[in-house]
């Protein structure tokens, strides 16, 4: 089943709710409860959900208690969509939720991929949504004559609630954890950069934090800290910095010689990859190195899980021991992996493709020895997959968004 999706089409089947749009008018869906702070599983009492980009605050990049597919695979449905939809979506309470640069976010059913809703936003959107508490928070990348915005829509029907507008682009995706959004500002070729902490009832900032170079990974919260990288492609050198989530002090950073996009949080220890090939462990308190392997250039956030650390370092997917950081095994793919890989019920998630022309592949591999599973070609480079309840949502920079189930 494919569905195409267009502004003319969300205008004709929406009437009164596209004329709401962002209006700032407010909504009251529910989303379920807010995510652990701690790498905890995206679960709420209607069952598991994937709330963000590495499905919680934390970014563990695991859901226990779901499956995924596990054998080959055939697109249940495709939604066609002006734009570029290849980062991870949200999926909760059977709505599937992601942005598309030029088009804005996107609210479509986890059954058949009809549109529930539809909004534009200003500027392109180049990150993640996250959906808590019945509000969905998407930030858009601004321009060169704009900053960013950060919206807050309601997840019932996309109307909106408030926006927040920063002082540079927002290309990061939001992370939310206990009443607050996190979110960092600036591009990878920005000269300075910003992270914010926002209050998710109405938008107002708690706090601001400068950091040396652009943001484009998301937070990574635990333990009372918010963890961000940051990095300049052009002149090199990247960190990653640890804040307090009361104040916004600097609690420690650790430099590097290239980027850093995004950390997990798990079980007391921060994971953290850069584009120098470096894959880091650090204590959480002070930012001590508990071990280091070079492992190809790493551009997303790991998946933690089973006392193992997935990651995906150039043309490949490996996993690493936990505990030392020790090679566990590799898969190699056919081109770079550049947005986060998931674990779920013992199978390995991730898409690969060039920057955003050519094709692309999803890919499900064994956690247990990295064994190829299945493999499904996309039309663009494949984003991250979403993985709930043996359906595998992922989209492509050739303007689609697929729902995977076993053929």
């Amino acid at each position: 089943m494919s569905r195409r999706l267009t502004r003319r089409r969300y205008l004709v089947g929406l009437g009164a709710t596209a004329a709401v749009g962002l209006a700032g008018c407010s909504g009251d869906g529910d989303g379920g409860g807010t995510p652990t702070s701690t790498g905890g599983a995206g679960q709420s009492e209607a069952g598991p959900v994937w709330r963000m980009m590495s499905v919680d605050a934390a970014n563990s990049g695991t859901v226990p208690d779901t499956t995924g597919p596990s054998e080959a695979v055939t697109a249940n449905w495709t939604v066609e969509v002006d734009g570029r939809p290849y980062k991870t979506a949200a999926v909760v309470d059977d709505t599937v939720y992601f942005g598309s640069s030029y088009t804005g976010i996107y609210a479509v059913s986890a059954a058949d991929g009809s549109q529930q809703w539809h909004v534009n936003t200003k500027n392109d959107i180049e990150s993640s949504p996250a959906v808590v508490d019945g509000t969905v928070y998407v930030a858009d990348a601004g321009s060169e004559s704009t900053e960013g915005t950060l919206y807050a829509l309601s997840a019932d029907d996309g109307s909106e609630e408030w926006t927040f507008e920063a002082d540079k682009g927002l290309s990061s995706s939001p992370a939310v954890a206990d009443g607050t959004v996190y979110i960092g500002a600036g591009n990878i070729r920005s000269d300075s950069g910003r992270v914010y902490a926002i209050d998710a009832s109405d938008g107002s900032e708690k706090w601001r934090a400068p950091v040396d170079s652009g943001v484009t990974g998301a937070a990574a919260v635990g333990d009372g800290m918010v963890y961000f990288g940051d990095g300049d492609v052009d002149d090199g050198g990247g960190n990653l910095y640890a804040f307090s989530t009361d104040d916004g002090s600097e609690a420690w950073r650790h430099e590097t010689e290239n980027s850093f996009f995004a950390a997990a949080v798990v079980d007391g220890t921060v994971y953290a990859g850069s584009r120098t090939g470096d894959m880091f462990a650090f204590s959480p308190a002070d930012g001590t190195v508990q071990w280091s392997e070079y492992i190809d250039p790493v551009r997303s956030s790991p998946a933690v899980a089973d006392d193992t650390v997935y990651v995906a370092a150039s043309e490949s997917i490996k996993a690493l021991s936990a505990a030392d950081g020790s090679e566990q095994w590799v898969f190699e793919t056919q081109r770079d992996v550049t947005e986060p890989v998931a674990v779920v019920d013992g199978v390995v998630y991730g898409g690969d493709g060039y920057s955003t022309s050519g094709g692309g592949t999803v890919y499900a591999v064994s956690a247990d020895d990295g064994s190829e599973l299945w493999r499904f070609d996309t039309d663009g480079p494949a984003g991250g997959p979403a993985v709930i309840d043996g359906t595998a949502y992922v989209g492509d920079a050739g303007g689609n968004m697929y729902a995977l189930t076993e053929k």
